[in-house]
Formats: C-alpha cells, sequence, structure tokens
C-alpha cells in the first residue's frame, strides 16, 4: 500500500487539498457550548487555611498523601474542598508568603 507524500496532499498554494465531497464543517454541526450553572465559590476561613498550612508542613507537600488524608478524614476542613482547590489555595499562600 502506498501512501500519499506530504505534498501530494497540498495544492499549489500549500493549503490542504479537500477530499472529493469533502465539505467545511457547517456551523450547524459544531457542538453547542454547555450551559452550565454559574458556580459557588465559598471563601476560606481562617482555620481551614491554617489546617492547610500544617497539613502541607506534615506532609512535606505530598498531594497523593494530602488527599487520602482528607479522604479518610485525618485532616478536617470546615468546608469540603477538592484535591485541585487545596493545590490551588496552597499555591496562592505561597504566592502571598514570598511576596
Amino acid at each position: 500500500m502506498r501512501f500519499p507524500s506530504e505534498s501530494s496532499r497540498r495544492d499549489p498554494a500549500g493549503r490542504p487539498r479537500r477530499l472529493p465531497g469533502a465539505h467545511p464543517a457547517h456551523p450547524r454541526h459544531r457542538l453547542a457550548p454547555r450551559q452550565s450553572e454559574p458556580q459557588n465559590r465559598t471563601r476560606w476561613s481562617d482555620s481551614d487555611v491554617q489546617v492547610l498550612v500544617r497539613a502541607v508542613h506534615a506532609y512535606q507537600a505530598s498531594w497523593s498523601d494530602i488527599n487520602k488524608a482528607v479522604g479518610r478524614g485525618d485532616i478536617v476542613l470546615h468546608v469540603p474542598r477538592n484535591p485541585q482547590a487545596l493545590r490551588d489555595k496552597a499555591r496562592l499562600l505561597k504566592q502571598h508568603f514570598l511576596m
């Protein structure tokens, strides 16, 4: 089986050639943007920030261990947070401490 060379897949102007019968995507066929609920953000309480700082120190910023400890209930936050929220807050705190 022979494959066409890269140069034969392009027209003289260098644009990719279209297959016979192929049409550009029509806007009607594109996916509509998902409608989602607005995010409800909850401020971090001072106590939750302190718990996070202690956890980062105790677990040496091992996020998998911190996530496991939160799942087991060893680390208790007043507002449940997902792993990404914990990392994001820790990153922002680090920036704040360094400034």
